[in-house]
C-alpha cells in the first residue's frame, strides 16, 4: 500500500514538473521572416510550365548538386535565427519563388531540420482560371504552427502570381498571413497589374476589417514597388501615421515594418529646401541602400520592393503587437557584396556562382499578450 503512494507521489510530481514546464516554455513572442529565395526550382521537368531552363539539360544545367549548393546557402541565412522559447528559426516563414511542395520538402528534410517545421503549405493550381504563372514560381509558407483552415488562394489574374492566405493558431490565438509575389518591373503592363494585386488584397481586407477592426494579420512577400508607389500607398493605404492608423478603425489603414526606421520621401521633403540637388541625390541613394531588398545592377539603385505590412491590431493591447525595433533586413556576411548588395546564386553552362538570394530576407518579432480575450 505505502509503494502505491510513493508511486503516485512520484506520478503526480512529474506530472506537475511537466506542467511547469509547459508554463515556462508558452510562447510568448514569435519570429517572422519574408524571403524571395529567387528560382528555387526542383531538377525535374514539369509538362504543365516552363521550367525546363532549370532541369539537368536545360539552359542551367540545374543538377542535384547545384540545388544541393542553393539549398544549404539559402539555409545558413535563415536557420541561425534565435526565438525566446529557445527554438531556432523563424516561427512563421513566407517563401516567394518556388516552384513545388517536393523542392520545399527536399530543403525541410536535408538543411532546415532544426527549425522542426510542419508539411509546406504552397496552393499548385494547374488548370482554369487559376493556372498560375508561366514558369511555375509560386508562393509558400513553413511554420511550426498549425493550420485552424484550408489554406486561400486568391487569384490576381490568370497566368499571374497569386496571393496565399493562411491562418495559424499560436497559443489559442489566430493569426493570418498573406503572402505576395506582384507583378515585376518589366514590361509596359506592370504597374497596372500589380495596383490589380494590391485591389484583390484589399477586397479581402475589407471583410476581414468589417468582421473584426482589430484583427491580427501579416501582409508579407515581393511587392515589385516601393512603400510610397501608388499600389501600396494608395491602393492599400499604407500610411506611416501610426496615429492615423490607430484613430480610423472603421477605415483600413496600414504600416509598413520599415516605417520604423525612416520614411523616405519624408526624409527628401524636410531636405529639399536645405541643401543643393546634388547633395540630395546623394541623400536618397544613402537611405535607399539602408532600407533596400533588391539591387538592380543596371540603374546601381537599391529598392524596397520586400514587405511587412501591419494592420492596426498589431498595435492594440490584446493577442499578438509588434515588437518595437524588431524589423530588420537580414544581411548574411557570406552573401553580400562589397556594395552591400544581395549575392543571388547564378547557376550556368558548367558551374555556378555563389550566393543565396538576389533578394534579402526581412525580419520581425510579435509579442503574444492575453489581454482582451
Amino acid at each position: 500500500m505505502g509503494s502505491l503512494r510513493s508511486q503516485a507521489k512520484a506520478a503526480s510530481f512529474f506530472v506537475l514538473v511537466y506542467l511547469l514546464k509547459l508554463n515556462v516554455y508558452a510562447i510568448e513572442e514569435i519570429s517572422v521572416m519574408s524571403f524571395n529565395v529567387e528560382n528555387f526550382f526542383d531538377t525535374e521537368d514539369d509538362p504543365l510550365t516552363r521550367d525546363e531552363a532549370f532541369t539537368p539539360g536545360g539552359t542551367y544545367e540545374w543538377t542535384a548538386k547545384k540545388l544541393k549548393e542553393k539549398s544549404r546557402n539559402l539555409a545558413d541565412v535563415v536557420t541561425p535565427i534565435q526565438n525566446s522559447d529557445g527554438t531556432r528559426c523563424p516561427h512563421i516563414l513566407g517563401l516567394v519563388e518556388v516552384e513545388n511542395k517536393e523542392v520545399l520538402q527536399y530543403w525541410k528534410q536535408y538543411f532546415m531540420q532544426v527549425c522542426d517545421y510542419n508539411a509546406p503549405i504552397i496552393e499548385d493550381p494547374q488548370s482554369g482560371d487559376e493556372v498560375g504563372d508561366f514558369r511555375g514560381i509560386k508562393v509558400a509558407l513553413l511554420s511550426r504552427f498549425k493550420l485552424m483552415s484550408q489554406p486561400i488562394l486568391h487569384v490576381v489574374y490568370r497566368g499571374g502570381r497569386h496571393i496565399l492566405e493562411a491562418t495559424f493558431e499560436v497559443e489559442g490565438h489566430p493569426i493570418t498571413i498573406f503572402v505576395n509575389h506582384w507583378k515585376s518591373r518589366i514590361g509596359d503592363d506592370g504597374e497596372e497589374l500589380r495596383m490589380k494585386a494590391a485591389s484583390v488584397l484589399m477586397s479581402r481586407l475589407e471583410a476581414f476589417n468589417a468582421q473584426d477592426p482589430y484583427a491580427d494579420y501579416i501582409i508579407m512577400g515581393d511587392m515589385n514597388d516601393e512603400p510610397e508607389n501608388k499600389s501600396i500607398a494608395t491602393t492599400l493605404k499604407v500610411t506611416p501615421n501610426l496615429q492615423y492608423l490607430m484613430e480610423n478603425p472603421n477605415e483600413i489603414f496600414l504600416w509598413d515594418a520599415s516605417f520604423e526606421k525612416f520614411h523616405l520621401p519624408s526624409i527628401l521633403e524636410e531636405q529639399r529646401s536645405q541643401v543643393s540637388e546634388e547633395e540630395l541625390q546623394e541623400i536618397e541613394r544613402y537611405y535607399r541602400k539602408v532600407r533596400g531588398t533588391y539591387y538592380y545592377k543596371k540603374k546601381k539603385t537599391f529598392y524596397a520592393l520586400d514587405h511587412m505590412i501591419l494592420p492596426r491590431g498589431m498595435f492594440d493591447t490584446r493577442g499578438f503587437s509588434y515588437v518595437k525595433d524588431s524589423y530588420r533586413i537580414l544581411r548574411h556576411k557570406d552573401y553580400t557584396d562589397e556594395n552591400g548588395a544581395p549575392i543571388p546564386y547564378k547557376p550556368f553552362r558548367g558551374g555556378a556562382k555563389g550566393g543565396a538570394s538576389d533578394h534579402f530576407p526581412i525580419f520581425m518579432r510579435l509579442s503574444l499578450s492575453e489581454t482582451g480575450y
